[in-house]
Parts: C-alpha cells; structure tokens; sequence
C-alpha cells in the first residue's frame, strides 16, 4: 500500500505545474487512488474505467474526476456494506465528451436534502469550472443525477461534458 500511495503522491505533484490535464494523465491518477481503496478496504470496493482511445488527449480541468471519485467513496460507497462499486465511463457525443462517474452506493433522490457538505464541494468545483472558463474559453458542465424518487435502485450518476 505504502509504494502505491507514493506512486499517487508523485504523480498527483507531478501534475502540480499547471491547472489542466489531459484525460490520460487525470484516468491515471484515478486509478492509482481507486487502488489504493481497494487496498485500505480488502479489495471489496470494485471500478471500471472505459475510454474511448480517441478521447484520452482531450484537456480538461485537473482532479475533476478525482474530485467526483472520492465524493462517490466518502458519500457512496463506504456506505454500500454489499459489492461496492464505481464506474468510469468516457465516451464521444455529436460535439462534446461526456465523462460519467457512477457509484452504486445509497445515493440520494430529488425529493432528498443534498448534505451541505456535499454543497459546499459543488460550489468549490462550480468555482473552479468558471476559472477555467475564463482562463481556457472552454465551458465544462457538470450534471448530478440522482436516483428517480420511485427507483428500486440507489445510485449517484456525475455528467460531465466538454467540448471537444
């Protein structure tokens, strides 16, 4: 656990020099960190990833999907007790890539209270996307999709779009 921390630690600084990433360089941090939890909790914690090739140069604002993974461990996850999981999945719209981040954990519905932590995580990244806006001239969206009110399922679905 100790050389796979150091490995993140190194390329998390690394990446330190600038405000932006390349969607390769961010989906290998992600699954330094996601190895890092399956070692902390016995490997039950379960991730996907699926990219498509041609999207992996795309730039993007650095530990976005970082950011949304670890939400769905602190807030999902951890409290999914059977088979919990993270999907990451990066796939190419008419104009736009779109980057979904899924966990299976008890999620929230419409009708339910965000938790102001979580609201204050979203202001923070909302900040962050307008920075880079007005850096980059590139508007990234970002959608959270909770489970419908009457769904069996529980589950949180992040969306995010950029131009491509």
């Amino acid at each position: 656990i100790i050389s796979k921390y150091a490995k993140f630690l190194r390329n998390s600084f690394l990446q330190t020099k600038d405000f932006e990433t390349s969607l390769d360089d961010e989906l290998v941090l992600v699954r330094e960190y996601l190895d890092i939890e399956q070692l902390r909790n016995s490997d039950v914690l379960k991730y996907t990833i699926d990219c498509q090739d041609n999207l992996k140069q795309i730039k993007m604002p650095k530990t976005l999907i970082l950011n949304f993974v670890q939400n769905a461990i602190k807030h999902g996850t951890r409290r999914q007790s059977v088979n919990p999981q993270i999907s990451i999945d990066c796939s190419k719209g008419k104009q736009h890539a779109i980057l979904t981040v899924s966990d299976n954990g008890p999620g929230f519905t419409k009708q339910s209270k965000t938790p102001e932590n979580i609201q204050q995580g979203n202001h923070i990244i909302s900040k962050m996307l307008k920075l880079y806006q007005e850096l980059r001239g590139v508007k990234v969206s970002v959608y959270i999709e909770p489970a419908p009110d009457d769904s069996p399922e529980t589950f949180t679905r992040v969306i995010v779009t950029i131009p491509t």
